[in-house]
């Protein structure tokens, strides 16, 4: 295993995430709001959130979207590379297998960040210091078991999203490295591959990241009582609610921030693999 791919990893997660953020705000935004959402769209709700709030709003989050993205893309990269080396890679079947493992493995583990984010991303900002506070005041006043809500719906999102997108990344990328436009930079026919492919998989994936959302972002009722009692309940509530559409809401802000963050980390990460197997193998390998 190359050491340096976890480095190479988490740089390509951190960059992306800055470069995104604003899409992931405002997806967790029009998610985390009911039929009576004051959001018409990605572009109405961006200018929402700016004039009510400042543009710097836009990047809520930012600091536990880098612990979480940089750290867990870290392992992320590390783990396939790993894999990698025990499978077949021109199989669809080892790709998706690969792919879906490593990033089951990093949810699960980065949980906690994850509701914290998402928290941060919506209009309960102002209830936390910062990541680590926030951190010990969901532990303190809502118990453990917060931390790690909404992990059903995100693993049910991350393994088949991550599996998909690691299988037609591979494919797309094989497709045009073998077509008219091989003589196109392997960056350009990277970040391509990773946009494409980032999209495809946010449409297969949507209705279990809005689940997430909605889990992650409750707070108890009187009494103590959460409206969502599980994923299960989230799923017949939003369908009762809301319909097919209530699935479907800021698909359009995370497919532009899926392709956004797919295309750039996966082009910086193979061409930080790429720079560093260059100039010094002996001290990386």
């Amino acid at each position: 295993m190359k050491k340096h791919n976890f480095v190479a990893g988490s740089v390509a997660g951190a960059i992306s995430t800055t470069i995104v953020q604003p899409f992931d705000v405002i997806r967790t935004r029009i998610q985390g709001q009911n039929a009576l959402s004051p959001y018409k769209g990605v572009i109405h709700a961006a200018q929402l959130v700016a004039k009510n709030e400042g543009i710097v709003a836009l990047w809520n989050g930012l600091g536990a979207s880098m612990l979480r993205t940089g750290f867990g893309a870290g392992c992320y990269f590390t783990l396939l590379s790993w894999m990698q080396g025990y499978v077949d890679k021109n199989s669809g079947l080892h790709n998706f297998a690969t792919g879906a493992f490593a990033r089951v493995l990093v949810t699960s583990v980065t949980c906690p960040l994850t509701v914290v984010k998402t928290r941060f991303e919506s209009t309960l900002r102002n209830e936390y210091g910062g990541v680590f506070n926030a951190l010990l005041t969901i532990h303190r006043k809502e118990g453990i078991k917060s931390l790690f809500s909404g992990i059903v719906p995100t693993i049910l999102r991350d393994g088949p999203s991550s599996g998909l997108y690691f299988l037609f990344y591979q494919k797309i990328r094989s497709n045009i490295q073998t077509s008219s436009y091989s003589s196109y930079s392997s960056t350009s026919i990277n970040f391509v591959s990773g946009a494409i492919s980032g999209v495809l998989v946010t449409l297969a994936t949507h209705p279990a990241d809005v689940v997430k959302t909605r889990v992650q972002l409750q707070r108890p009722l009187e009494g103590g009582a959460l409206y969502y009692n599980g994923t299960l309940d989230a799923i017949k509530k939003i369908w009762r609610d809301e319909g097919i559409h209530g699935f479907y809401k800021g698909v359009t802000a995370r497919a532009l921030r899926k392709a956004g963050q797919a295309a750039v980390s996966w082009t910086l990460f193979e061409d930080i693999v790429k720079f560093v197997d260059r100039t010094s193998p002996a001290r990386f390998n």
